[in-house]
């Protein structure tokens, strides 16, 4: 039962990395109606922030964002490296449990 928990976890990695769907506003026209965006349109990538002159919120509404560990740790602007490190660590994890409890 152990094991088949660890797969289930594994199996789901996908889900635990997606991106939410965003909405966008311009800071300086707030006259223009919001519009959907991805972290392409407003991280900076050079300091992992968001960009000053967007407005960001989460469609909580859309089915795509889930509260996982994007949202938890606040990773929309990471670099991909840290996607991978979660993957990674997640299945060295599962090899560890698996040899401990086996």
């Amino acid at each position: 039962m152990l094991k088949m928990s660890g797969a289930i976890l594994s199996m789901n990695l996908g889900f635990l990395k997606m991106e939410p769907e965003f909405s966008c506003i311009s800071v300086f026209d707030a006259s223009e109606p919001e519009y959907k965006c991805t972290a392409k349109d407003f991280c900076d990538y050079e300091t992992n922030t968001v960009e000053s002159d967007v407005g960001v919120t989460v469609k909580w509404d859309s089915p795509f964002s889930l509260h996982n560990m994007v949202t938890k740790f606040d990773i929309y602007c990471a670099p991909k490296l840290t996607y991978m490190l979660f993957g990674t660590s997640m299945q060295v994890g599962h090899l560890i449990f698996l040899v401990w409890f086996s």
